[in-house]
Protein backbone atom coordinates (compact mmCIF):
# COMPACT_ATOMS: atom_id res chain seq x y z
CA UNK A 1 0.00 0.00 0.00
CA UNK A 2 1.30 3.52 -0.93
CA UNK A 3 1.14 6.19 1.89
CA UNK A 4 -0.78 9.47 0.58
CA UNK A 5 1.17 12.33 -0.26
CA UNK A 6 0.36 15.47 -1.60
CA UNK A 7 2.05 16.09 -4.74
CA UNK A 8 2.64 19.47 -4.67
CA UNK A 9 4.82 19.23 -1.25
CA UNK A 10 6.19 16.34 -2.57
CA UNK A 11 7.31 17.33 -6.50
CA UNK A 12 8.53 20.67 -5.30
CA UNK A 13 11.23 18.94 -3.17
CA UNK A 14 12.27 17.15 -6.72
CA UNK A 15 14.75 19.31 -9.07
CA UNK A 16 13.69 21.04 -12.05
CA UNK A 17 16.50 19.99 -14.32
CA UNK A 18 17.36 16.62 -15.51
CA UNK A 19 18.14 15.10 -12.62
CA UNK A 20 14.41 14.78 -12.09
CA UNK A 21 13.97 12.07 -14.21
CA UNK A 22 17.17 10.59 -12.53
CA UNK A 23 15.99 11.11 -8.86
CA UNK A 24 12.69 9.36 -9.91
CA UNK A 25 14.43 6.25 -11.72
CA UNK A 26 16.49 5.90 -8.45
CA UNK A 27 13.74 5.70 -6.76
CA UNK A 28 11.98 3.28 -9.11
CA UNK A 29 14.77 1.19 -9.51
CA UNK A 30 15.62 0.48 -5.74
CA UNK A 31 12.04 -0.23 -4.95
CA UNK A 32 12.22 -2.82 -7.28
CA UNK A 33 15.92 -3.90 -6.79
CA UNK A 34 17.07 -3.21 -3.37
CA UNK A 35 20.83 -2.56 -3.64
CA UNK A 36 24.33 -0.80 -2.91
CA UNK A 37 25.37 2.21 -5.48
CA UNK A 38 27.82 0.58 -6.90
CA UNK A 39 25.94 -2.54 -8.51
CA UNK A 40 23.31 0.34 -9.59
CA UNK A 41 26.18 2.49 -11.29
CA UNK A 42 27.66 -0.69 -12.69
CA UNK A 43 24.40 -1.62 -14.14
CA UNK A 44 23.48 1.91 -15.57
CA UNK A 45 27.05 1.70 -17.06
CA UNK A 46 26.36 -1.23 -18.92
CA UNK A 47 23.13 0.59 -20.99
CA UNK A 48 23.75 4.45 -21.07
CA UNK A 49 25.00 6.41 -23.80
CA UNK A 50 27.45 7.99 -21.39
CA UNK A 51 29.36 6.51 -18.30
CA UNK A 52 27.44 7.58 -14.75
CA UNK A 53 29.95 9.22 -12.36
CA UNK A 54 30.00 7.56 -9.17
CA UNK A 55 30.05 11.04 -7.11
CA UNK A 56 27.14 12.08 -9.30
CA UNK A 57 24.80 8.91 -8.10
CA UNK A 58 26.01 9.14 -4.65
CA UNK A 59 25.39 12.89 -4.48
CA UNK A 60 21.88 12.07 -5.37
CA UNK A 61 21.37 9.17 -3.07
CA UNK A 62 22.15 11.21 -0.22
CA UNK A 63 20.16 14.17 -1.35
CA UNK A 64 17.25 11.40 -2.03
CA UNK A 65 17.56 9.92 1.73
CA UNK A 66 17.67 13.20 3.44
CA UNK A 67 14.03 13.93 1.82
CA UNK A 68 13.16 10.50 3.00
CA UNK A 69 12.13 8.87 -0.55
CA UNK A 70 15.25 6.35 -0.38
CA UNK A 71 16.37 4.82 2.84
CA UNK A 72 19.38 2.24 3.36
CA UNK A 73 20.94 -0.03 5.66
CA UNK A 74 24.63 -1.01 6.18
CA UNK A 75 25.46 -4.98 5.91
CA UNK A 76 28.48 -6.43 5.34
CA UNK A 77 28.83 -7.60 1.35
CA UNK A 78 32.01 -9.93 1.27
CA UNK A 79 34.86 -8.03 3.45
CA UNK A 80 32.89 -4.48 2.55
CA UNK A 81 30.36 -2.73 4.21
CA UNK A 82 28.03 -1.52 1.54
CA UNK A 83 25.17 0.76 2.24
CA UNK A 84 21.78 -1.01 1.16
CA UNK A 85 19.75 1.15 -0.57
CA UNK A 86 15.45 0.73 -0.67
CA UNK A 87 12.51 3.07 -1.75
CA UNK A 88 10.22 4.49 1.20
CA UNK A 89 6.78 4.67 1.17
CA UNK A 90 7.06 8.43 0.33
CA UNK A 91 9.46 7.62 -2.46
CA UNK A 92 6.49 5.31 -3.71
CA UNK A 93 4.19 7.90 -3.05
CA UNK A 94 6.06 10.27 -4.93
CA UNK A 95 6.22 7.86 -8.04
CA UNK A 96 2.84 7.31 -7.80
CA UNK A 97 1.58 10.90 -7.61
CA UNK A 98 3.69 11.64 -10.60
CA UNK A 99 2.82 8.76 -12.70
CA UNK A 100 -0.90 9.41 -11.90
CA UNK A 101 -0.48 13.18 -12.18
CA UNK A 102 2.44 14.45 -14.83
CA UNK A 103 2.52 11.34 -17.63
CA UNK A 104 -0.17 12.77 -19.57
CA UNK A 105 -1.08 13.18 -22.97
CA UNK A 106 1.50 12.73 -25.91
CA UNK A 107 3.71 12.16 -23.34
CA UNK A 108 2.05 8.93 -22.09
CA UNK A 109 0.91 8.18 -25.62
CA UNK A 110 4.87 8.14 -26.86
CA UNK A 111 5.83 6.36 -23.68
CA UNK A 112 3.08 3.71 -24.42
CA UNK A 113 4.65 3.46 -28.26
CA UNK A 114 8.27 2.80 -26.58
CA UNK A 115 7.03 0.16 -24.27
CA UNK A 116 4.34 -1.91 -26.65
Amino acid sequence: MTAAVDPKNSEKKLPNSKRRFMFLFLIWYFDHHPGHGYSLIEELNSFSVSPCKSSTIYSVLDKLEKLGYVKSKPQMIGKRLRKIYSATEKGRGVLESVKKNKIKGKLREFMSFLLS
